[in-house]
Order: C-alpha cells, then structure tokens, then sequence
C-alpha cells in the first residue's frame, strides 16, 4: 500500500497569522480560565436537563477535524520539529484519502492540520498553543517537539481543556504534575538505557561499573536518573554521576573525571549536538570503555554523517527504526491501527514524498495521529473527557509499535525502545534480540 499524498489537502501556514500571533518579543500574559460564553438569561432547572439531555444524545459535529501542531521550524529542533509536522501531514493525508475520515459515532469527518512555527522557543510555543486553539479552531493537539516546551503547554492543555498529544516528549515529569489532558506516545525517558543495560549486564564478558554523564535538562536528567536505577538493579556500580549545564560548548572536562573511574560503559544522557560533542571528545581524549551510548543524538539519521569515524560502534536508544521488523501476520490481528505497511515500507513512502529518510521522529508522529484516530472512534465522540477516557483502556499496534497508556497518569507504557549501533556508517539495531537485525561490535575497545 502506497502512502499517497494529496496535493489539494489545505495546510494552513499564513505567516502573517503568525508574526500576529507572536507578537513583540518577551512574554505573553495567557488566560487564567479557558475562554467561555458569558451573560444571558438564567437557565432553569428544567432547560438545562433538557439542554444536557439532548447533548447526550445527539452530539453537534464539525465538518472537519482540526488538528493543531507548533511546529519547530527553526532554531535547535528544527530538524526534529520538522519530522513531526511531516509525519503529521501523512498521517492526515492516508485518513482523509484511503480511509475516507476519522469515524465519528457513523459520521465519516476528514481531517485538517493547523500549524506555525514555534521557532524553539518557549514563549513562542504557548502563544502559539492557544492560537491554535482559539483562533484557529483546533479540536485536538500535538504539542512542541521537546520535554521542555511539552511540559511549558501542559498547564495551558488543561485550561483550554484539549487533548494534547506528547508526540515529542518522553520525560517522566510530564506525567507526575497531575495533568489529564497530555496523553504520551513515547516510551518514558527513565527507561531509554534500560535495554543497554540489560546487554551489558549479560554479555560476555560482562559490563561490571557504569558511569553517567547527562546534560541538566527535563528529559536528561530523567534518562540519566532512570539509568542509574537500572544500573543498580542488574548489580552494575555506578562508579560516576554527575551533570553538565544546558550552555556547555565544552565536555572535556567532566569526561576526564568520569573516565578517571575506569568505568565499562559511559552512558551519555544528551541530545543530537552535545551528544555528539562528547563522541567527539571522547575519541581525541582515548576515552574507550567496552561500550559507549549517547542518548537519543545518536539515534538521529545525521549521526554519522555529523561524527564520521567516530561514531563507529556508538550506541544510542531509539523509539523506533525503520529497519525494525514488523511480523505481516500482525495486519490481521483486530488491534492493528492504520496502513498494513512494515516500517521499511513507511519509510519508503515518506522518503519519496519528503526527500529525507526519518528516523523516529518522523515515523512516531504518523503513529501518534493513528493513536489519536483510535480513540476518537473508539468514543465515538470529539468530547475531551469522552476522548480521553477512551485513551485509558486503548490498546493498539501499527507499524510504528505498540501503545497503551497508564489510565491514572497517561504516561505511555505499551510501546518498546531499541538500542541502535552504527557499525560502518549504517545504523543497526542490536538489542533487544525481538527486534535486532545484527550483532553489536562489543566489547567496542577491542
């Protein structure tokens, strides 16, 4: 099946709406309360049962479902935000063309996607949340790429009562401030290392002491803080912890100290840029441990091509490859979810359509609508709390990976990690043994 895209679908991209909606630099007081009707005659009694009566039954649909995405077209998520709204635009394009809508209580309602750019920037990423939401007309929302600018939306989710889909976020804090509008996709950051681990803890020979490098960010010091539990459950030591700022341009330093613990493995909690700063320091400074992991940077397509040499035998956890297998006999099973395509296939598709391969960015946000999808129909409404509650008993695959969701928390606990390799320029998965398709050069110093 072929993912075409339809060149007359409507994306609304007005730049003029956008510099309208950002406005002068600095930040933007928003609402307290989400924006309500006001004044009016006082409802009785018997119309307001008869007026909640009638709701119940018969709920008044739009002719079309929006869909609203701040997209970081700009600044450090550019690349990554880019994938999102990419995949978003695929997503809507197979619904609308090969499914003919999102079903809605029997009624068949296409889909359209809103967005502007959220340039990277906090501030930039809630106004424009809210237009979106209010100006625009969106019905549902994909938040800003990142944990951070995910976690800034959640409480403006919550006034504007809208369902917001974490497709970019995976950090653990989102799901612990008592939110019941973001819904997670990803599989939690303090669980990104834990299939490393459990190689390094059982291959031969054996990894013994861990040391623990991260950058002081949401979604980094939730990897590096979940890493270091599993490390001391499996009975590894972690001989070194510590973290480096945001702002850091240089890694040397904290490297030396951790590789002053003659330490096995070095985990790099980071993203793409200071990820792969330390690879790179780590190959000038002779830092080889038996293996080495950099986060979710080196999961990105640009790894190699950013590292050359020296990202051979690197690892990095990923949400999803596009090398992963998929068994066709999982088409047939009632809990498959959209387009009966292997992730090679997908890939295929949004290749030819957008000129770059994605990694799991882009593959994830394709996922993330047909999650959204399954559940709308599953409640056979567009009621947030109808929508939501659907969401908690919602149990699904696609070539994208499993989800289901934590029914107190909305945290995602249904979809699997690998760990990737990159052995002669090519990215391969390594681990778990479910989903590897070839073996880890390890130990790597040797």
């Amino acid at each position: 099946m072929r993912l075409a895209r339809n060149p007359s679908l409507v994306i609304l991209f007005a730049f003029s709406l956008l510099m309208a909606a950002c406005g002068e630099a600095g930040e933007q007081e928003l609402p307290e309360e989400p924006t309500t009707a006001a004044g009016g005659a006082t409802t009785t009694e018997a119309e307001a049962e008869a007026t909640t009566t009638s709701e119940a039954t018969a709920e008044e649909l739009p002719e079309e479902i929006v869909i609203g995405i701040p997209a970081s077209l700009t600044g450090q998520f550019e690349a990554l935000g880019r994938q999102g709204l990419d995949g978003l635009n695929m997503f809507a394009d197979w619904v609308n063309n090969e499914k003919g809508g999102i079903d809605v209580g029997g009624t068949m309602l296409p889909v359209r996607i809103v967005f502007g750019d959220d340039r990277s920037d906090k501030d930039t990423a809630l106004r424009l949340f809210e237009k979106l939401v209010n100006e625009d007309g969106a019905h549902f929302m994909f938040a800003s790429y990142s944990s951070g600018l995910t976690l800034a939306q959640a409480p403006l989710a919550e006034q504007l009562d809208v369902v917001t889909m974490a497709w970019g976020a995976s950090s653990d804090d989102i799901w612990q401030q008592g939110f019941t509008r973001v819904v997670g996709v990803y599989t939690p950051a303090s669980q990104y290392d834990h299939t490393l681990l459990e190689f390094v803890a059982n291959a031969d020979p054996a990894a013994d002491t861990v040391a623990i490098v991260y950058k002081d960010d949401p979604f980094t010091v939730s990897e590096a803080e979940g890493a270091r539990a599993k490390a001391e459950e499996l009975g590894l030591e972690v001989v070194f912890f510590d973290r480096y700022p945001v702002e850091a341009t240089d890694l040397s330093p904290i490297l030396t100290q951790a590789w002053a613990e003659d330490p096995d493995v070095v985990l790099v909690s980071a993203h793409f840029q200071d990820g792969a700063l330390a690879a790179q320091q780590m190959n000038e400074l002779g830092i080889t441990p038996m293996a080495a992991s950099f986060g979710s940077g080196a999961a990105t397509t640009g790894w190699w091509d950013q590292l050359g040499e020296s990202a051979q035998a690197t690892f990095g956890p990923a949400q999803w490859e596009p090398t992963q297998a998929v068994d066709p006999a999982a088409f047939d099973a009632d809990n498959w979810m959209g387009p009966q395509v292997t992730p090679e296939e997908f890939t295929a598709d949004f290749e030819a359509e957008f000129g770059y391969a994605p990694d799991y960015r882009g593959g994830l946000a394709f996922h993330t609508g047909l999650a959204l999808m399954a559940a709308i129909e599953a409640a056979g409404s567009l009621d947030t709390e109808a929508v939501i509650e659907a969401f908690k008993t919602l149990e699904i695959e696609s070539f994208g990976g499993g989800f289901a969701i934590d029914p107190e928390t909305l945290i995602q606990v249904g979809h699997d990690m690998v760990t990737i390799q990159w052995q002669d320029g090519e990215k391969v998965i390594v681990t778990p043994a479910a989903y590897a398709n070839a073996e880890p050069i390890y130990p790597a110093n040797e």
